[in-house]
């Protein structure tokens, strides 16, 4: 009888642990919650205060797709996003009382008047629940947005959620002084001849004190600020769109674009931004403020480049006359709110023309001391510095790999390393000139070996262009000029040619060509006698061969350049081959292919057209049918 109860119970308890297990849920082993895609986009402002001037509400984070979790609330993904990019924030019950961004502008209830806050949108209207209780479903369209007065925002009393400045990301051709370190590669040219593309006046020859500022080329366009006025130019001249700017620019004026914003530095230092699409302003920042230890207040003035690296831009400033300057600070503004990040005080020497490089984590300098600083970008601690013993930079410094170089303003090339942690040393220096505040340009010989160009002046005040070795600094050659050499050289290379632009200081202000390894320089182009004058600044190029300069006259220039090449020669290699008879013959199969460049060059028999004849013609050359 026990033997048969216990086997009863055996089987009691085997049915109740099949029947309790499967009354269970049954659960996929990798089971994943639903996903969903939502756009996002946060729409800031300046923080101006209640009685502060407010420009235009734009994006400090424009609209992108972001995935999350089904169920997450609209407060979360917020949170998921600014922490992802680098923004702070405060809570309180699921309101965000402020968001402040990376490089330090806060935005809190009030900052910005009584009625400003944060507040959010879904689909063009918002929500009567809290971010922490709202859900957004798959394809919604959340928008966060800064107020300054929640009683009379347009946004609210319209339901458009859409920032007043619009940003695009253009794509930029030359986005700063002495862009791509000041070459650019294989330009394409969109005319048969180096000519005149055309001259646009920028101010009036009786307007001596008012400043012009080297161009840009964004998109397609032209950007050049003339006294308080932005232009924008087309590639023919025309002009396309302008507008008046809060401040006059200095004599010395070196815009920036980046991330579809333009920077203006103004005479004394301050900054306006604009969207780069629409000339609207987003933000405007104060002039730089010095005073010494006597509590003098001493004017400074922005005559550097602007760098910009990962969302901050970096200038310098001075208290200068032409020869010398008395003190001077280097300092980081967020490119995206104008908020000073940090400020470099040097009580003794100022910041002349003399920009900055970002290697790593490092910002790298120099001034009228001679002195090299080394500072962290993100705080604006010196990691080290380098006294050169010469006579001051008035150079902006350009990094080749972790190998620095400037000029000195009694002629030197100077060059020194970089490491990883932003410590300089390999100081080097070698004579070119009497004098050079000349921004030098690298690039590679034919041989693949690097070469500086610098220019300068000499003794019996003429100017000089200087090839130097990059590795020894022996000066490998040098090319006379009419008169000192300021600018920046651009270097153009096309087929393994490389093609050096620049200008002299001394009417007619023309623009000339160097061909790297060559003894000698062209004039390739004369302004027109309205147009002539002295000229300090640097020409820019576009990637069809279009060269922008300005010089004292006030007038904005460009030049078609075409690089030189034998007719026939349909690949520009310098060499005529029975490669480039086949491309004649794919010209004249594509004849949508064919660009006025390439036209001049298999246009063998001058007939104005590419035809079979010209293939023929060119083979019996090849086969010495016919003398070359």
């Amino acid at each position: 009888m026990k033997k048969k109860l216990t086997s009863a119970l055996a089987v009691l308890m085997a049915v109740l642990t099949v029947v309790s297990f499967s009354s269970l849920p049954v659960f996929a082993e990798n089971e994943e919650a639903s996903e969903i895609n939502v756009t996002f986009s946060l729409m800031g402002d300046a923080a101006h205060g209640s009685n502060g001037t407010h420009y235009n509400f734009y994006n400090w984070i424009s609209p992108e797709s972001v995935t999350v979790t089904e169920g997450t609330s609209a407060a979360e993904l917020l949170t998921d996003v600014l922490d992802k990019k680098g923004f702070a924030y405060s809570m309180n019950n699921g309101y965000f009382t402020d968001i402040t961004s990376p490089g330090g502008c806060k935005l809190a209830e009030y900052t910005n008047g009584g009625g400003s806050g944060w507040m959010y949108a879904v689909n063009g209207s918002t929500p009567m629940v809290g971010a922490a209780d709202y859900l957004p479903k798959d394809g919604d369209t959340v928008t966060w947005f800064y107020i300054d007065n929640y009683s009379s925002d347009p946004r609210l009393l319209s339901n458009k959620f859409e920032p007043e400045a619009a940003l695009s990301s253009l794509e930029a051709q030359w986005d700063s002084y002495h862009a791509n370190n000041g070459v650019v590669k294989n330009s394409v040219a969109d005319c048969e001849v180096t000519s005149e593309n055309f001259t646009f006046q920028l101010k009036n020859a009786d307007e001596w004190s008012k400043g012009v500022s080297d161009p840009l080329v964004v998109g397609n366009n032209v950007y050049v600020a003339a006294g308080d006025l932005l232009y924008v130019l087309d590639s023919n001249g025309e002009p396309v769109n302008g507008v008046a700017l809060e401040k006059s620019i200095g004599y010395t004026s070196r815009l920036l674009y980046a991330d579809g914003i333009i920077v203006v530095p103004f005479a004394n230092g301050g900054l306006q931004a604009l969207s780069a699409e629409t000339l609207q302003t987003l933000w405007v920042t104060d002039d730089v403020s010095y005073t010494d230890s006597d509590n003098n207040s001493k004017t400074q003035q922005a005559l550097t480049s602007l760098t910009y690296d990962e969302g901050y831009i970096y200038y310098g400033t001075a208290c200068a006359d032409f020869s010398s300057s008395s003190c001077g600070v280097y300092k980081c503004v967020e490119l995206l709110t104008g908020k000073d990040v940090w400020q470099y005080t040097n009580d003794a020497s100022g910041y002349y023309w003399s920009g900055a490089a970002v290697s790593g984590n490092a910002l790298i300098f120099a001034g009228d001391d001679g002195i090299i600083t080394s500072l962290n970008k993100k705080t604006g601690e010196v990691l080290d510095s380098l006294a050169t013993g010469l006579n001051g930079v008035r150079s902006t410094v350009v990094m080749s790999g972790n190998t620095a170089y400037c000029t000195t303003r009694d002629g030197y090339i100077v060059s020194f390393s970089v490491d990883s942690e932003g410590k300089l040393s390999d100081l080097k220096s070698a004579n070119f000139a009497k004098s050079s505040t000349c921004t030098p340009t690298v690039v590679n010989d034919t041989d693949g070996n690097a070469v500086v160009v610098a220019g300068g002046a000499t003794a019996d005040y003429k100017g000089i262009l200087a090839e130097i070795d990059a590795a020894t600094l022996e000066v490998k050659r040098t090319v006379s000029a009419i008169a000192d050499i300021k600018s920046a050289p651009v270097a153009d290379i096309v087929n393994g040619r490389t093609y050096i632009f620049y200008t002299a200081n001394k009417t007619p202000g023309s623009l000339y060509m160097h061909e790297l390894g060559s003894d000698s320089s062209e004039e390739i182009y004369t302004p027109d006698s309205s147009a002539q004058n002295y000229c300090m600044a640097s020409p820019v190029m576009d990637n069809n061969g279009h060269i922008y300069y300005t010089n004292d006259s006030g007038c904005l220039m460009s030049v078609n350049f075409v690089a030189p090449y034998l007719t026939g020669d349909a690949d520009g290699n310098g060499k005529i081959e029975l490669a480039d008879a086949v491309i004649i013959q794919r010209l004249i199969l594509y004849p949508e292919k064919q660009t006025p460049a390439l036209l001049a060059r298999c246009d063998v028999n001058g007939d104005g057209a590419v035809s079979a004849f010209d293939a023929v013609m060119l083979l019996r050359r090849i086969m010495d049918y016919q003398e070359l």
